[in-house]
């Protein structure tokens, strides 16, 4: 029937000033729909009218420009102009050519109606300002790292232009983007801000002058006094992931929302703006010393003490308020140990391990369910007690000491030469430590059938006592581990080699069968003080069967939803509790999709300034870049550490496994070993 749609499904779509309705069909070409003459134009394929250069591709954007209707696909753009009563396309792709970088795979278009000049965003080239009667770039907006009002997103999702003429971005992964005419640069917000993730899809603003954002983590309205109210699943919205572009607004002023799950509306007028900010309290500290036994701490007069026996300090917090506290978002830092504010999402505690003698203070602050924060943070002081060998009269008895020690002068060289010794024995060490960890982890990645796998290590320069490795079972389907030692050197080194050993020797079906007699393993071997965090998945039957002891989140990426699931398991570490006992969660694993492990040495990595990279930043990364497969993320992954640390030395071995399902089998695997560190004078 060709007076129908081209297909049943449909993808992009647009309204003409005319009343007609642009269909685009589920894999190539479109349908023009007149509804008051109930008739169907259908366009099979999009070919230039002088060329006949024909483009490609299923249309993911099509846009009304003065009568000029423009279609986007992965090739390049078209334009249709009607002449005669005859349809004409004009044809523009991609070519390589970089000033005609603009074509490759434009995701949103948008006229200026202030300038006249055509705005286009791309999926992994960035934005874009050109003269469309020439087609030629008038201006790529890049990332300039001496400009923090530059445009630093490759991925931009939606331009919109609000009613005031504003220009406004969605990028993926990098937040929203508000172009500024006079400077030519942009004011942005991120999940810092209070955004509710990083990626904005959809753009438009309301009669009252509010910007609503339909994002990956529901639905943000930016406020005239720039704070952000962020609605979710509990507010009433059937779905979280909202579509791209998926969008609009009716006379009324209400504004609809397409997701994954169905449309939703909103009428701003109806909604209140809590004004309250949250009550701030310290509910609960605890220590844990390196035995792993656990102490109630005192800080009824909002101050406390601990010995540096303590090994790490978890401090409970609260927001108290009436309304959704559930929605609080909570920042804390740690005053002469963290020299930023750490984004805590809704979390509700903190841990610090391994602080050095002296004075700290700990803040933190909360925003309640509109986003709106104290302004002034809740404080406590704490002070970790020094050693006995640190205290002020043992120096006062190092120095009366050194002064004896100075009345020979061939004490002091000696002294230096015994220092070299050891700096040289040291460095020695660390380089057997470091050789020892390499041999432990695989050596080359096993071609088990339908699992692409890809690994990436890199050690520290006192090598941190990461490891991975994979082990065949009898009934044909295979397990991973991935694993970090506590300690450094040679103790870490000990740790991974009494785990692999143990692994070898295992014949269970489960991974918490396997983290359980490994425990007991570890507990007989008696390790004092160095404990041993491990992830161990099983790959059967298109499911993935996780468990895990103290490691940070793995993250499973779904090909039919097209999301990224953050699976935290809270376990402690091997060598803890003898009678531990260890979670399991069983997840599918179906064609298309990606899990990754890692230790935590990516989200823990320092900037220049001390600014850790954070779980957060690592999670979107793979949400952009999970779709193309395990080789893409794990080059995303690298980027992004060497991006960050800009060419400084990570404190911690940063490692990482990804595991993809393949569409058909893949015969070439990929792994990368370390480069050894530079030698250390």
């Amino acid at each position: 029937n060709i007076n129908s749609l081209l297909t049943e499904e449909t993808n992009a779509l647009a309204i003409t000033a005319d009343g007609r309705v642009w269909a685009a069909s589920q894999f190539q070409g479109m349908t023009l729909i007149d509804p008051s003459k109930n008739q169907f134009k259908r366009f099979n394929k999009i070919i230039d009218h002088q060329s006949a250069v024909e483009l490609g591709g299923k249309i993911n954007v099509i846009y009304e420009d003065r009568g000029v209707m423009w279609f986007a696909t992965h090739e390049g753009l078209a334009k249709l102009s009607v002449r005669k009563g005859k349809d004409e396309f004009s044809v523009y792709k991609f070519d390589l050519a970089p000033e005609k970088e603009f074509l490759s795979n434009p995701t949103a278009l948008l006229r200026d109606n202030k300038n006249n000049e055509f705005w286009i965003g791309t999926e992994s080239n960035g934005l874009f300002r050109i003269n469309d009667d020439k087609m030629e770039m008038t201006i790529h907006y890049v990332l300039d790292e001496n400009d923090e009002k530059s445009f630093s997103s490759n991925a931009v999702k939606t331009i919109y232009e609000d009613k005031k003429g504003n220009i406004w971005i969605g990028s993926a992964g990098e937040g929203l983007y508000r172009y500024n005419r006079d400077s030519d640069n942009f004011d942005r917000w991120s999940a810092q801000d209070g955004l509710p993730s990083n990626t904005v899809l959809s753009i438009v603003d309301d009669k009252e002058g509010s910007i609503w954002l339909g994002t990956r983590r529901g639905i943000a309205r930016l406020l005239d006094n720039k704070q952000f109210q962020s609605f979710e699943i509990s507010d009433g919205l059937p779905a979280n992931i909202f579509n791209d572009r998926s969008i609009a607004i009716n006379s009324k002023g209400e504004v609809y929302f397409g997701s994954v799950s169905g449309l939703t509306s909103v009428d701003p007028k109806l909604i209140v703006t809590n004004n309250e900010t949250p009550k701030l309290a310290i509910s609960n500290i605890e220590a844990i010393d390196y035995e792993g036994n656990k102490y109630p701490v005192d800080f009824s007069d909002n101050q406390f003490s601990i010995d540096h026996t303590i090994q790490t300090i978890n401090i409970d917090f609260v927001g108290l308020t009436f309304n959704k506290a559930t929605k609080n978002q909570y920042q804390y830092t740690l005053d002469n140990y963290l020299s930023n504010w750490v984004n805590n999402n809704n979390n509700r505690s903190a841990a610090f391990q391994g602080l050095d003698a002296g004075q700290y203070t700990f803040q933190f602050k909360a925003s309640n369910n509109d986003g709106v924060w104290n302004d002034e943070p809740y404080s406590i002081n704490m002070r970790v007690k020094p050693p006995i060998w640190e205290t002020w009269y043992a120096y006062t008895f190092y120095f009366f000491g050194l002064i004896g020690l100075g009345a020979s002068g061939f004490v002091g060289a000696d002294k230096y030469r015994r220092k070299a010794q050891e700096s040289n024995r040291k460095d020695q060490e660390l380089a057997d430590a470091r050789e020892f960890q390499l041999r432990m982890v695989a050596k080359e990645i096993p071609d088990f059938d339908g699992i692409d796998i890809k690994a990436f290590m890199r050690t520290s320069t006192e090598v941190g006592g990461d490891y991975y490795d994979f082990f065949q079972m009898d009934d044909g389907s295979f397990y991973a581990v991935c694993g970090d030692a506590t300690g450094h050197g040679s103790q870490s080194g000990m740790m991974v080699s009494i785990t692999k050993a143990g692994l070898a020797g295992m014949d269970l079906n489960s991974p918490d069968q396997i983290l359980n007699k490994l425990n007991k393993v570890v507990r007989r071997v008696d390790t004092g003080r160095l404990r041993m965090s491990l992830t161990v998945c099983i790959f059967r039957d298109n499911h993935v069967h996780i468990s895990a002891a103290a490691m940070p989140p793995a993250y499973l990426y779904s090909s039919r939803k097209n999301t990224v699931e953050e699976i935290e398991i809270c376990n402690l570490p091997l060598g803890g509790l003898s009678n531990e006992t260890f979670d399991e969660v069983v997840k599918s694993f179906d064609e298309g999709d990606v899990l990754v492990l890692l230790s935590d040495g990516l989200p823990e990595a320092p900037d220049l300034d001390g600014k850790v990279l954070d779980y957060p930043a690592v999670q979107e990364c793979i949400e952009k870049t999970a779709y193309k497969g395990a080789a893409t993320v794990k080059r995303s992954l690298i980027e992004l550490a060497d991006g960050w640390l800009k060419g400084g030395q990570n404190p911690d071995d940063i490692t990482f496994v990804v595991f993809e399902k393949n569409r058909q089998k893949r015969k070439k695997k990929e792994i990368s070993l370390p480069p050894p560190p530079p030698a250390t004078a």
